[in-house]
């Protein structure tokens, strides 16, 4: 199988692989940096079935490990996933396979296993025609400003994958107002989108503006973190004392 190699920003000689048999992360940032070697591959997913979105699910904690790639089966064409910090990105193509074990090499405390869509809104997705993939830079005047997300536009539904600070994050609807988009496979201006519906995250779920990580919110839905109930952070630049970070590092 081939792995896209990531264009020329390939930042390190050692890889942490996250314990996955053959995966190579390749860590780029920046939307015209990730564009120009992958726009085009994504661009040729459209008009793809959905077969299966796969996740990492750490079975003791019975949680998805969104540290570890997201997993897009389009019958023949799989792409992979993965956010780390606050603005690396790295895209791969057919380098891993769900039916093999993993294991994190720096703990034997951790039981992980893929599981094809754990979460119900994934489920809804399967099976859809994909009508096109964006990538979509966030600007929402934070931290997190210029992190690069995927958007995957089907029929029924939209899927955003996004940088949840230093680890994988999803939005279930259109991607909002402070996102930028640019189609792959065009080129076309960026522009703004409309409202999300949802945002889901091991330690943040279903917030209703944007990446709530990132301390953005200063109103609306209480958000839930690592099983407490905390009001939103009022800090425009960060998410203040609250622990919002994943919970294994790669470093």
């Amino acid at each position: 199988m081939t792995v896209n190699d990531g264009g020329s920003r390939w930042q390190n000689d050692f890889v942490f692989d996250f314990g996955i048999a053959g995966y190579r992360p390749r860590w780029l940032h920046g939307l015209e940096v990730v564009a120009t070697p992958h726009g085009r591959r994504l661009a040729g997913l459209a008009g793809r079935t959905l077969r299966h979105v796969w996740l990492v699910w750490d079975l003791g904690a019975d949680d998805w490990s969104a540290d570890c790639p997201v997993l897009l089966d389009f019958g023949g064409e799989q792409v992979e996933i993965n956010h780390q910090k606050t603005d690396d990105l790295s895209i791969t193509f057919n380098s891993i396979d769900p039916h093999q074990p993993v294991t994190w090499p720096t703990s034997d405390e951790f039981q992980l296993a893929w599981r094809p869509e754990p979460i119900a809104q994934l489920e809804e997705l399967r099976g859809q025609e994909l009508r096109h993939a964006s990538l979509l830079e966030w600007a929402g005047g934070t931290m997190a400003d210029g992190s690069v997300a995927l958007g995957f536009a089907f029929p029924a539904g939209h899927l955003t994958i996004y940088n949840a600070l230093d680890e994988n994050g999803f939005l279930f609807g259109a991607p909002g107002r402070v996102w930028r988009r640019a189609r792959p496979q065009n080129g076309e201006k960026a522009e703004s989108g409309d409202l999300p519906s949802r945002a889901w995250s091991p330690r943040v779920r279903f917030s209703q503006d944007g990446p709530g990580r990132f301390g953005t919110m200063s109103s609306g839905p209480t958000l839930r973190v690592a099983g407490q109930r905390l009001g939103h952070p009022q800090s425009s630049g960060g998410p203040d004392n609250h622990r919002w970070g994943g919970g294994r590092s790669s470093s």
